[in-house]
């Protein structure tokens, strides 16, 4: 898996308003694509109706790529308040695809790192109809059971946030194979293997 390139991924990396609209318009082509669970919420902050989010995202650090199958890459998400007041309620949007868009939601293992809970919650991805891979920062734990629900970051007036998060990619599993059926020889006999070849019976 490669980030499309560090500029596209900090702009689709945008907290949701409830009309999702971001500052930037490479993410406003995938609004509608966002899942519904991160339409549905809005920020605490900012005019109703303006034009340019009140929250900027910057991702920082971070591997170029994700092998198939490795381990668990980390990097930094800040988060940006550009208002006089807290914004709170912040769900945070991901979008990710690899260069030949083989990638599928269910590859990803993804979690981020809830600070006022002091634990670590899942991000669960869902696909697009442009095989990209949509994941909200959202309510899961990282351990089924654990914890309460997630509330949203809340980020300072003209503060940042800095949420730690991992990722992997695991493999894409291989077909199953399935076993030759006879196959007729024209005689109304059927094909026997042995010692690796075929040849017909009967």
């Amino acid at each position: 898996m490669r980030l499309r390139n560090a500029l596209a991924l900090a702009a689709l990396t945008a907290a949701v308003p409830a009309a999702p609209v971001v500052s930037v318009p490479l993410a406003q082509a995938h609004a509608q694509e966002i899942p519904a669970r991160a339409q549905t919420r809005a920020p605490g902050c900012g005019a109703a109706g303006a034009r340019e989010f009140p929250v900027e995202a910057v991702i920082r650090g971070g591997p170029v790529d994700y092998p198939p199958g490795g381990g668990f890459r980390t990097w930094d998400l800040d988060l940006t308040n550009t208002t006089g007041a807290p914004c709170g309620d912040l769900h945070p949007v991901l979008v990710l695809a690899d260069h030949d868009r083989a990638l599928r939601p269910a590859q990803i293992r993804a979690e981020f790192h809830d600070a006022e809970a002091r634990q670590w919650r899942r991000v669960t991805f869902e696909g697009t109809d442009q095989d990209e891979s949509v994941g909200v920062f959202d309510e899961a734990p990282a351990t089924p059971g654990g914890g309460r629900a997630f509330r949203g970051f809340t980020v300072p007036a003209g503060g940042t946030l800095t949420v730690p998060y991992g990722s992997r990619s695991a493999r894409a599993p291989r077909p199953r194979r399935s076993r030759s059926a006879p196959r007729s020889c024209g005689n109304g006999a059927t094909t026997a293997t042995g010692s690796g070849r075929r040849a017909c019976t009967g």
